[in-house]
């Protein structure tokens, strides 16, 4: 089936959804209704809508610089209720992927549940971070999942590691509180034991890298080391041979020691005497 026929077919299917027409029968559930009516837009339209006033309020990610309304303004910078009600949009945002993932493994959709999987991530990129209630988002993670299911467990231990510290309680941070995060800890052991084991192999990797930069950095310095001596020990060597003259070498013919000399004794005693 073309994208077109599929696109044209999942809009009809909605339309009926929204409409209600040709509907004969009444839903109950135990479950959280919002969050079942997100898994029936899913069933129709396969997507759904993690927050309604997300896309209203956020339109960038972390590090984005939105452009001012109006040329020449002083500041593009949103006002403190404009923060606050970014984050708690987010906030939200989290809690609801959150609870469409239980709810779809719970109802065993596994395509809904990556889809929930993928919104969750992409949430977890934009700002202004919600670190004064993500304590909340965690725990909802790790009430709602089993240990046995990591991928959202995953991702959420990623951002504690960030701030490990404060979550600790060893430092403080801007809307981290070491006591939000005590029942967290408590109520899933192993997911304190995740946090710690993922911290000490994140330190162990930087120091392994550290030591594997000093390693290079010594060996680059050895070579350098090497070099240098090279080269003093060529200039010493031409040092030496420009002061020191050398000396010429004569070679005297091989019939030289036959010519006698004039004053030997041999040529005195041949001089005939005087009488």
């Amino acid at each position: 089936m073309s994208k077109f026929h599929t696109s044209h077919l999942l809009s009809s299917n909605y339309d009926l959804f929204i409409s209600g027409k040709y509907s004969d029968l009444t839903i109950r559930c135990e479950d959280d209704p919002e969050i079942v009516e997100r898994l029936l837009h899913y069933l129709y339209k396969l997507d759904y809508v993690d927050e309604e006033a997300l896309d209203k309020h956020i339109s960038g990610s972390r590090g984005d610089v939105q452009p001012s309304a109006k040329a020449g303004s002083r500041s593009n910078e949103p006002s403190d209720s404009q923060q606050i009600s970014k984050s708690k949009n987010i906030h939200n945002a989290l809690l609801t992927n959150t609870r469409v993932y239980a709810a779809a493994d719970k109802y065993d959709i596994p395509d809904l549940k990556h889809l929930a999987h993928e919104k969750l991530r992409s949430r977890l990129c934009l700002k202004p971070f919600p670190w004064h209630d993500f304590h909340i988002n965690v725990l909802e993670v790790v009430q709602s999942t089993p240990t046995s299911d990591t991928d959202l467990r995953d991702t959420v231990l990623k951002v504690c590691v960030e701030a490990v510290e404060e979550i600790t309680g060893v430092t403080r941070k801007s809307g981290i509180s070491a006591e939000d995060w005590a029942p967290v800890l408590k109520e899933d052991p192993d997911f304190l034991l995740a946090i710690l084991q993922s911290t000490v192999r994140a330190n162990v990797c930087a120091l392994e890298d550290k030591d594997k930069i000093h390693g290079q950095e010594v060996a680059a310095l050895e070579k350098c080391h090497a070099k240098d001596k090279n080269l003093m020990e060529a200039q010493m060597n031409y040092l030496k041979d420009v002061q020191t003259p050398k000396r010429p070498n004569v070679r005297l013919p091989s019939s030289a020691s036959t010519i006698p000399y004039p004053f030997s004794s041999r040529t005195a005693s041949s001089r005939p005497r005087d009488s």
